[in-house]
């Protein structure tokens, strides 16, 4: 997992100073970070824009703070048992994330059914 830092360790005030240089950075990168012929067993991150992860969009999708809150009825009802991915949305909207990578783990054993999930999210627009 890679996140922000937790205001409970370091204090609002270190959480906030490092959110806003992290902005700063980013608004003049092409790219942060590659994992697009990384395998995983499992994998999350956040508060890196997912526009700036360089991915594989066969099994790494963007979904968007915007379009998951407006579909909200749609992916309650989806048939995403046996993923995280229903879960991972309630997440994104309570935290307040703007953007979330969803990865289907190539080395996970329920892999097929994850990537099922992701091309479901996407079929229905949800997931770019």
């Amino acid at each position: 997992m890679l996140s922000s830092l937790s205001p409970a360790s370091r204090g609002q005030d270190v959480v906030d100073a490092f959110e806003r240089d992290n902005a700063r950075i980013y608004a003049d990168t092409d790219w942060a970070l590659d994992i697009s012929a990384a395998e995983f067993e499992e994998f999350d991150i956040r508060n890196v824009p997912a526009d700036l992860i360089r991915r594989d969009s066969e099994t790494q999708v963007i979904v968007r703070r915007e379009r998951v809150a407006e579909t909200e009825k749609i992916w309650r009802n989806l048939d995403l048992a046996g993923t995280p991915w229903a879960l991972g949305l309630t997440n994104m909207l309570a935290q307040g994330l703007r953007d979330k990578l969803l990865v289907a783990p190539k080395r996970r054993k329920d892999f097929d059914r994850w990537l099922s999930g992701l091309r479901l999210l996407q079929r229905e627009g949800i997931a770019e």
